[in-house]
């Protein structure tokens, strides 16, 4: 008679697992700018790559021990939106899925935007067969994916300061004031954003830059972002605005100003710093003649002004007095002018005369109007100082 035993394999239990992580440079949180309409980065120009990560340890040695992927049955993908969970087809454009059995296993593209306001949450499920004892083993995974939404500042400038001080004997005539708007760092097409140029009148109110016929210093780009502005024809001051209009959509004109439309505000102030002059070439005695020729010089703080200067800024006016024992004298103008020709007739024989000069600040050109009314000429506004 035969002694028997019975006796089984006794297999060490399978050590599985299991990860879902990001591989590749893209990363999992999408930033999307309510600006622009662009999200970054860009999940259908640079696809995400989730991949699920399965491995085992077999103590026994009979099962290498590491990656499963490649051996992992029944892969299945899912996608849950707004609380409803579907398969995602191998056939659906906005996804590529890793084939079983290859090294792609276990792994997914995303090739679609996340919305804002709807996380999609990936759901991975597979399964393991140990082949040792053809025990099964389950795998479920999850990985949330989303979007925040950020908005850029606008940024409304302009590239002239609140206050210009404007110096007609140094100074260039014309000033051009460009306003920019922009997101970022990139500036906003002319398609979608408006400027509005407005005028502080003297009744403290403001109105568009054209309105009236007075407002012969300006003049409006065709694109509208630039104002040019001819300082020789302003009077003491000027004040002008700009306003920023904006419609995403491309319909500017469609936007009202209110108070919190941005607006940029620059004051110009027409002022001639301190000058002095002085005579040249005027002689103390001089034979019986009759014509001097003086000459004047102007200077400010940064040095002797040029003829053209002078000429062009100030009024230069030449008096002469007959010279008078004792009384007070009475001066008559008898030349203008740089180096003028002047006339001896006043002076007296034996007393001589005396010679002043005056130099002051001539006005700036302004329109002639008449009862309130402005003249022209062939349909020019005339302008007198």
């Amino acid at each position: 008679m035969k002694v028997t035993r019975r006796f089984d394999f006794n297999y060490k239990p399978l050590q599985p697992s299991q990860s879902i992580t990001v591989t590749g440079s893209v990363p999992d949180r999408q930033t999307f700018d309510a600006n622009t309409g662009t999200y970054t980065p860009d999940y259908t120009l640079t696809p995400l790559t989730v991949r699920a990560n399965i491995s085992v340890i077999d103590l026994d040695g009979i099962i290498p021990s590491g990656d499963i992927n490649s051996r992992l049955a029944n892969i299945r993908w899912y996608a849950t939106l707004a609380g409803k969970t579907s398969i995602i087809s191998t056939t659906d454009p906005g996804y590529i899925i890793g084939a079983e059995g290859s090294s792609d296993a276990g792994q997914i593209q995303v090739r679609h935007n996340i919305d804002p306001a709807l996380p999609l949450t990936l759901t991975f499920q597979a399964e393991f067969v140990d082949p040792r004892t053809g025990q099964i083993f389950r795998f479920n995974l999850s990985k949330i994916l989303r979007s925040n939404t950020e908005a850029a500042s606008m940024r409304f400038e302009i590239d002239t300061p609140p206050q210009v001080i404007y110096n007609p004997v140094r100074h260039n005539p014309l000033q051009v004031i460009t306003a920019r708007l922009s997101i970022g760092k990139e500036d906003i097409p002319a398609s979608q954003r408006k400027f509005i140029w407005e005028v502080l009148r003297d009744d403290g109110t403001w109105s568009a830059v054209g309105d009236s016929l007075l407002d012969y210093w300006g003049e409006i780009s065709a694109d509208g972002s630039k104002l040019t502005v001819d300082r020789t024809l302003i009077c003491d001051s000027l004040t002008v605005r700009c306003l920023a209009l904006y419609d995403a959509s491309g319909n500017p004109a469609s936007q009202t100003v209110t108070p919190s439309t941005p607006v940029r505000t620059v004051t110009f102030v027409r002022r001639i710093p301190e000058y002095w002059f002085d005579m040249l070439d005027a002689p103390y005695n001089i034979p019986r003649t009759p014509y001097i020729f003086p000459r004047c010089e102007v200077r400010d703080t940064i040095s002797i002004l040029t003829d053209s200067q002078v000429s062009e800024n100030f009024d230069v006016c030449w008096f002469m007095a007959t010279n008078k024992a004792a009384a007070t004298l009475t001066y008559q103008q008898i030349g203008t002018g740089i180096a003028p020709r002047l006339s001896t007739s006043l002076m007296s024989d034996s007393l001589g005369g005396v010679l002043a000069l005056d130099v002051t600040p001539r006005q700036p050109l302004k329109a002639l109007t008449v009862d309130g009314c402005i003249l022209t000429v062939d349909g020019k506004i005339l302008l007198v100082r």
